[in-house]
């Protein structure tokens, strides 16, 4: 979901920046619902607010940390997506 939410912030047309809060925003809410262990919790937050208002440097550190905190509970393909995004967003594609 936080990925999901990421890619709105790259690519050729990314949303406006107040959609971008607007989604943070909200996907932040639900992940408080969630019982996630703190440290990935942690990092979920952190990519949604890269995506809210940062820089595709700080999306692409966001979500690889994302994928390090969650490797465990990710399968291969998972782990590549994140990776592929994290490009994505570090090549302002």
């Amino acid at each position: 979901m936080a990925a999901r939410v990421a890619s709105g912030a790259i690519g050729a047309a990314p949303l406006p920046q107040q959609a971008r809060y607007a989604r943070a925003f909200a996907a932040r809410g639900w992940v408080a619902s969630l019982a996630l262990p703190a440290a990935l919790r942690s990092a979920v937050v952190a990519v949604l607010d890269a995506s809210a208002d940062g820089t595709g440097a700080a999306i692409a550190a966001a979500v690889r940390a994302l994928r390090g905190t969650a490797s465990h509970q990710l399968d291969a393909g998972s782990r590549a997506e994140l990776e592929k995004l994290a490009s994505e967003a570090e090549k302002g594609a």
